[in-house]
């Protein structure tokens, strides 16, 4: 193999034990609890995402050292018991969703031999055309399990006071920062929605990838920083996972949202399938990108990864008064937010 290959050392721990995506094959559910236009609607999906991130803090921390005191299938096993935990958590907690009874489901069942509407079939291709964007920040943001960890390993110094830092443990700041940026910004979101300056959903999404964009090209700023060893400092990793992780708060739970509430209810699931496979598909061309990364600087690598973020925030940036229009619903036709807090998307 190449001499920039990875090894075992340099998988993160996340991507042994599964990476948690597939978990947001729960969005459709949560936009069942609140009503259209309910304010809380698309907050939600924020902490439903912390709380997914904050598991993938603490999972690679308690699994892997398990693992590595008593063996992969006692780590494997503390993975199960964490599920269990899980499982017991939301029988407990049941009593506290809607209910959700005969006359419900005679509803949807109505509703599921209905057909679309022309307006619904609008904001569902409205949907279809945002998927590019979506596709464009996953092949950026999926290099941070794919290249970077090799990155790492030949360009960054790992020893601090003596220790070695593992190149896995980085990843564990995914987990840890999202803990405290997605507090801050749904008090920032507040704050400017009490104001009468709401942040709506495409300009969340257009800061998210200009952030996510400017985090990608601090990694080309590697040999700037370089020190005495021809390596650069452990924090600029570390930057990047900060600001990265304000970049894919701003952008991900706010498409899946989108996604979620701008669907036809018959369509919800669907949809936020198709939102998964553009997530796959960034997946894909990434690992495809990988190839490249032989052939070109580590620099010029970085650069082109943190282009396709801009590209992304530029086509919102240009387009994002049409989809304004295409994806408001039909309660909406008046008003130009399509948040329920009255924020502009």
């Amino acid at each position: 193999m190449a001499s920039r290959s990875a090894n075992l050392e340099t998988v993160p721990q996340g991507e042994l034990f599964g990476q948690p995506k597939g978990l947001w094959v729960l969005a459709p559910q949560i936009k069942s609890l609140y009503a259209d236009g309910d304010p809380r609607e698309t907050d939600a999906f924020q902490y439903y995402s912390m709380a997914i991130l904050i598991g993938v803090f603490i999972a690679p921390i308690v699994t892997g050292g398990v693992a590595a005191l008593y063996g992969w299938h006692a780590g494997f096993g503390v993975a199960g018991v964490g599920m269990v935990i899980g499982l017991v958590v939301y029988l407990a907690g049941s009593r506290h969703l809607p209910p959700d009874g005969d006359r419900r489901a005679r509803a949807a069942s109505r509703a599921s031999r209905r057909a679309l509407t022309p307006r619904q079939r609008q904001r569902v291709a409205g949907l279809f055309l945002l998927l590019p964007v979506c596709i464009l920040f996953w092949t950026a943001q999926t290099q941070v399990w794919n290249v970077y960890n090799v990155w790492v390993r030949d360009n960054i110094d790992m020893t601090v006071g003596g220790f070695d830092v593992p190149v896995p443990w980085l990843q564990s700041l995914d987990g840890l920062a999202p803990a405290v940026i997605i507090p801050l910004s749904l008090w920032l979101w507040a704050s400017m929605a009490a104001r009468e300056r709401p942040v709506g959903n495409f300009r969340r999404m257009i800061v998210g990838l200009v952030t996510f964009g400017v985090a990608t090209f601090l990694l080309s700023t590697a040999p700037v920083a370089a020190e005495g060893n021809g390596r650069a400092s452990i924090l600029l990793p570390v930057a990047f996972h900060v600001v990265s992780n304000l970049g894919f708060v701003w952008f991900h739970p706010t498409m899946v949202a989108l996604f979620a509430t701008r669907s036809p209810d018959t369509w919800r699931g669907t949809m936020l399938g198709f939102n998964s496979l553009a997530i796959s598909a960034g997946s894909l061309v990434s690992g495809r990108m990988g190839a490249l990364y032989e052939t070109v600087s580590p620099r010029d690598f970085w650069l082109v990864n943190a282009g396709l973020c801009f590209a992304g925030a530029a086509i919102l940036l240009v387009t994002h008064g049409w989809f304004r229009r295409i994806l408001a619903r039909e309660a909406e036709e008046a008003e130009p937010a399509i948040l329920a807090a009255k924020a502009p998307a």
